[in-house]
């Protein structure tokens, strides 16, 4: 199938935005749905055109109907003193943004801290939470949603993992609730 025949089958939704790579290799499925979005959207996108990293490799791992890249300024901060079990010594950190002053107020923060002795760090548990908020139409029915999500751990831990080869999810503590509000915190171990 020819590029042209792959954006009408698009256009009329005869194919999928993901269906692509069936019909093409994956960096042409890439240009295929950027030309797709420019014709639809009347944009012109040359700009995340061009790029270094293997999409076949990006797409593997972390990115879904991939349609280019975009560049993102990196800066460097440092060094900071860490004095950790793990990490001794002045170390520098990079870190990508946009934000204006970001870089140069990160670069204070390691002055000062190194200027003080450095920083002491010790990991004291492997974890990551992730904090939804979700609204219902009363407390007698956020205090269902958590007794729900209670109820039904392993189907949520199932559903997460499916997610992510990364991350497991070891508990959902605590489950607040405000008004028809709840805020489960879900945590989950990355190592």
């Amino acid at each position: 199938m020819i590029q042209e025949e792959i954006i009408q089958g698009l256009k009329e939704g005869k194919i999928k935005l993901h269906e692509i790579e069936k019909y093409t290799s994956i960096e042409e499925a890439v240009e295929i749905r950027r030309l797709f979005i420019e014709r639809i959207t009347g944009k012109k996108l040359e700009h995340i055109s061009k790029y270094s990293i293997s999409m076949e490799e990006a797409q593997k791992k972390n990115i879904e109907n991939p349609i280019g890249t975009i560049q993102i300024p990196l800066g460097i901060a440092g060094p900071i003193k860490i004095r950790g079990e793990h990490a001794k010594g002045e170390f520098y950190i990079p870190l990508a943004t946009s934000e204006g002053a970001l870089v140069a107020s990160v670069n204070r923060g390691c002055s000062a801290i190194t200027e003080a002795g450095g920083a002491t760090v010790r990991i004291t548990g492997d974890k990551m939470t992730r904090a939804p908020v979700l609204r219902t139409e009363s407390i007698e029915e956020a205090i269902k949603v958590r007794g729900w999500i209670q109820e039904n751990f392993r189907r949520l831990k199932e559903a997460a993992e499916s997610t992510t080869r990364h991350g497991k999810l070891v508990k959902i503590d605590p489950i607040l609730i405000v008004g028809p509000y709840v805020y489960p915190r879900f945590v989950f171990t990355t190592g």
